[in-house]
């Protein structure tokens, strides 16, 4: 009689639990969810985009569909109280035509009342404030065709001796459509579409290493 060939027998594959896999699908699907917050916050919802230039260089011609437009003013402090005087905006068109600007912000009664919207029923765009920008939105205008337009913003010259040069070297202008930046485009909408999601998925990580730890070697093949 031959003796078949001895074959030591084969360990059990321990397979992971499946409640530890759910929560690692869900701890990756919230990493993608943040980068995909992340790249919207970026690209569309924070004013990181918007066209800006100093208040020093005074106008930027853009070319502008059709629709309606607020011009921010951007300074430290811009989206609190503030007794700094609003900006004088002028838009016209590369023909030189003369575009209406309704003004949003009055000249501050005294040093300790802030700017007042001029018709908040109409339009009244909410400030924002992020790590990189501050803006209150000064005045806003409509565009009937598309085109070339020159917008213009200064400064009064009573506002102008008001401020320190440090001070106006960190002053911009920005023009945005109506609606933009939108409600996400602040620190806290930073905070909500990307570090939410991202605390949530290194906890989901951190609770599938604890409960479910993953043996040696489904790590070496993962």
């Amino acid at each position: 009689m031959i003796p078949g060939p001895l074959v030591a027998p084969r360990a059990a594959v321990a397979r992971e639990p499946r409640p530890g896999i759910v929560v690692r699908v869900l701890a990756v699907s919230c990493f993608v969810l943040a980068g995909v917050g992340a790249w919207g916050w970026l690209t569309a919802w924070s004013p990181v985009g918007l066209d800006r230039w100093e208040v020093f260089e005074t106008s930027s011609t853009m070319t502008l569909d059709p629709g309606t437009y607020v011009v921010y003013e951007e300074f430290d402090g811009a989206s609190g109280p503030t007794t700094r005087q609003p900006l004088t905006v002028l838009v016209r068109s590369i023909a030189g035509r003369e575009i209406d600007v309704t003004p949003l912000l009055e000249p501050p009664a005294d040093a300790g009342s802030p700017p007042a919207a001029d018709d908040p029923d109409a339009i009244d765009p909410d400030p924002y404030r992020t790590p990189w920008h501050e803006g209150r939105a000064s005045a806003w205008f409509r565009i009937d065709r598309t085109g070339t337009y020159t917008v213009t913003a200064f400064a009064s010259e009573s506002a102008t001796n008001a401020l320190d040069y440090n001070e106006l070297l960190r002053s911009f202008v920005a023009v945005a459509p109506l609606g933009e930046p939108g409600p996400l485009g602040t620190s806290l909408g930073l905070l909500l579409v990307v570090f939410v999601p991202l605390a949530a998925g290194f906890a989901l990580l951190a609770l599938a290493r604890m409960r479910w730890p993953r043996s040696r070697s489904a790590a070496r093949r993962a």
